[in-house]
């Protein structure tokens, strides 16, 4: 199934930065002062893609996109998103 192409993305959300075993050095690319363009590659790349929910919680069903993202200098990457 698709996910609404409306879904929010919380800023805070999509540029915490973590000291191991994320996507720190990718999204150092991303500027944190205008999470504009991650939000953007985010909706074209990755929303346009099938979701899998993947289980229920107190909050609500969590779906899970598995995608490529490729930023802003060419690099791409494989993702796994969750969405609530």
């Amino acid at each position: 199934m698709k996910l609404p192409a409306d879904a929010q993305i919380a800023p805070a959300k999509v540029l915490v930065r973590r000291s191991v075993g994320d996507k720190s050095e990718f999204l150092k690319w991303y500027s944190l002062d205008n999470p504009r363009r991650l939000e953007r590659d985010i909706r074209r790349q990755i929303l346009t893609e099938d979701a899998v929910a993947i289980q229920t919680t107190l909050y609500g069903e969590l779906y899970e996109i598995r995608a490529s993202l490729t930023g802003p200098n060419k690099t791409t990457l494989k993702v796994k998103a969750v969405w609530i």
